[in-house]
């Protein structure tokens, strides 16, 4: 009888159990730079330059609270492969709301690298997200923004257990430009 040897497709096959979240880094800036980039050309046909990105996200990843009971502004998690390659990432932010009670999560900059997606990277970032908002006693949920016509995004958030709140965004641009 011949011995039957299992056959990985592909390499990143069994990518979800290669990748690690951690909190992201102030040496992590670039790359989720270059994220937000790849994001803006993918989702709004736009080029945007990385390095003034990378100097806020550096200053938002360093921010060190001053004064006692002052949070950071949030947190960052990136997933890295075993190999110490960023492969997707979400941004943390918090928002205090006092008709909940308490804090907001919010969730924005989501990107996972092309041949990583469909592969349970995503999921696996957002359950890590989920995990320290349950642990955070002042945390009542977890919300993001995302563009009516990203159908893609909102069937997977949905996955996810996300449901669509009804709210309408408005904004003022200060520094925009």
């Amino acid at each position: 009888m011949e011995e039957t040897k299992e056959v990985k497709t592909s390499v990143k096959e069994d990518a979800a159990s290669d990748i690690e979240v951690i909190f992201g880094k102030p040496e992590h800036s670039e790359v989720l730079a270059d994220f937000s980039a790849k994001m803006a050309f993918e989702t709004e046909d736009k080029t945007i330059d990385t390095k003034p990105i990378a100097q806020a996200f550096q200053r938002f990843l360093s921010f060190e609270p001053s004064k006692e009971g002052e949070r950071a502004l949030g947190f960052y998690l990136v997933a890295v492969t075993s190999s110490g390659v960023c492969v997707g990432s979400m941004m943390i932010t918090y928002e205090c709301n006092p008709v909940i009670g308490g804090l907001i999560y919010m969730i924005h900059n989501v990107y996972v690298e092309k041949e990583y997606r469909k592969l349970g990277v995503f999921k696996k970032i957002y359950n890590k997200a989920k995990q320290l908002a349950e642990e955070d006693p002042n945390c009542k949920c977890m919300r993001l923004f995302v563009e009516l016509e990203n159908e893609l995004a909102m069937k997977v958030y949905t996955r996810m257990g996300m449901a669509r709140i009804d709210n309408t965004v408005m904004e003022k641009d200060i520094k925009l430009g």
